[in-house]
């Protein structure tokens, strides 16, 4: 909490992060307050509002499908980023204790940044076999007419 009271809106600058070494997990589990401390609260503000597009994303590639098992599993998946998001920097401002949860495609982790990217690769293929489906029934109907 003290490396985002300390920070500023502009930051100190990469690199120059003070918190950094005190905290004890810097670059997983509290790497969002190392963000603050060093980009500042608008760039800081900028990776939240990624999350949250990510979400809405999620919510159109659902709004698109036309099985009710993909809509579940994109918006599924897509709660399930943003949430970990969610924890991780509730973790940060000490607004929750210390869960291990890192940030998503962020933070220095294997077995999250896989899972995170297994994830992220289902919502993009059923994105891409959603387009595919529209297109094929618009040049269905193209053709017809």
């Amino acid at each position: 909490m003290r490396a985002i009271t300390t920070s500023g809106i502009l930051g100190k600058g990469p690199g120059n992060s003070v918190e950094r070494d005190e905290l004890s997990q810097a670059y997983s589990d509290l790497i969002f307050a190392v963000i603050v401390e060093e980009l500042g609260l608008l760039p800081a503000s900028i990776v939240v509002l990624c999350y949250f597009w990510l979400l809405l994303r999620t919510f159109r590639i659902a709004q698109k499908c036309t099985d009710l098992f993909h809509s579940l599993l994109v918006v599924g998946l897509g709660i399930l980023i943003v949430s970990q998001a969610l924890f991780n920097i509730m973790v940060a401002v000490d607004m929750a204790p210390i869960t291990g949860q890192t940030l998503p495609f962020i933070s220095r982790g294997g077995t999250s940044i896989i899972v995170n990217c297994i994830y992220l690769g289902i919502i993009l293929h059923i994105s891409h076999y959603v387009n595919q489906q529209q297109n094929s029934s618009n040049n269905a109907a193209t053709q017809a007419a």
